[in-house]
């Protein structure tokens, strides 16, 4: 499968990472559902995996035949919708059968363009469809086509996030404001507050970035927290297991009273080995920082992968890792 999709959709977890991707006009599709003989690309195996789900946009060329594509968004920046660089083949949907089929129920108004349409000859509807992918042949064999399980599954996923929090509300900017830098407040990462007050550390990421790949055993992550207006301090990542202090004695030199140093639950060993696995090559994307599920911010590092569809081989992999390290997002999920 090749690594160029255009107007494509990826489900999964971080989608703004990949509404990124895909905007360029890129996004990284490979690896194949394991439980079967022989290899794809990058190692994954192709055949005989897990029974899939997920939406997609069925194309029928001028000739007749008929292929399928991630369902494009409605407004991509890139004019209308077109087929996609390197489409799946599809087995067991032709064209006539198409033809008599409406195009999958429409999804809340933050889901992607659902419906159907045509572009030079070629025509496409959008469907919430089960199966089976075959990366070898780059094809997926369809076994249902909007089935209420489907349909049900993929309207779920467009379904508007509900926060079952109530969110504070702020008499003035200013005071809103305030409770954002209280709420990245270095002491509640462990680290008091420097007698002269907390400086701002300027470009973390210019600083930081070449300071690691010096030295890679030490700091394997980082992230800002703004701390007040215009100050932002460096929150940096020591890698776990290396000496906490020999970091916090470099960053004080690097970042003076601009920085604070925790322990990250990754070591060095793990993102190395990480970055050097075939399965989750060729060009894992390595975010240096992130939000817990509170909106935390953290300096743990991941990796996040895409692919067509999920494997029991790479969530093997996966798993020999922290949770959440490695991050996976396809464009089918498993069926339940």
């Amino acid at each position: 499968m090749g690594e160029r999709m255009r107007g494509g959709v990826i489900g999964g977890s971080l989608l703004a990472v990949a509404s990124v991707v895909l905007l360029s006009g890129c996004a990284a599709v490979a690896q194949d559902p394991a439980g079967s003989s022989g290899s794809g690309e990058n190692g994954g195996a192709v055949s005989n995996g897990p029974e899939l789900w997920g939406a997609a946009a069925l194309w029928v060329s001028p000739e007749g035949e008929v292929v399928m594509c991630p369902v494009p968004f409605g407004d991509s920046g890139w004019g209308g919708p077109r087929v996609c660089d390197d489409p799946l083949e599809v087995a067991d949907v032709d064209a006539e059968s198409l033809a008599t089929m409406a195009p999958a129920p429409s999804a809340p108004a933050a889901a992607p363009l659902l419906g159907e349409g045509s572009d030079d000859g070629w025509t496409w509807s959008a469907h919430a469809l089960t199966g089976y992918f075959d990366g070898d042949a780059n094809r997926f064999t369809v076994t249902g086509v909007d089935s209420a399980e489907a349909t049900a599954l993929q309207q779920a996923v467009w379904a508007p996030r509900v926060n079952p929090e109530p969110q504070p509300a702020y008499a003035t900017d200013a005071d809103k404001l305030a409770a954002m830098y209280a709420g990245q407040d270095p002491t509640a990462y462990g680290c008091a507050e420097p007698a002269g007050g907390w400086r701002d550390a300027g470009d973390i990421e210019g600083l930081i970035g070449p300071y690691s790949a010096a030295y890679p055993e030490q700091v394997v992550g980082w992230s800002a927290l703004g701390v007040a207006d215009g100050v932002q301090v460096a929150l940096i990542g020591a890698a776990a297991g290396y000496d906490l202090e020999a970091v916090r004695t470099g960053a004080q030199k690097l970042f003076p009273d601009a920085a604070c140093v925790v322990t990250s639950r990754i070591s060095a060993e793990q993102l190395q080995s990480a970055l050097a696995e075939p399965l989750f090559g060729p060009d894992p994307y390595l975010a240096r920082g992130g939000s817990d599920d509170i909106g935390g911010t953290k300096a743990d590092p991941y990796l996040w992968i895409s692919r067509t569809a999920p494997s029991d081989e790479l969530d093997a992999a996966i798993a020999r890792y922290p949770a959440g390290f490695v991050q996976l997002s396809t464009w089918f999920q498993r069926l339940p």
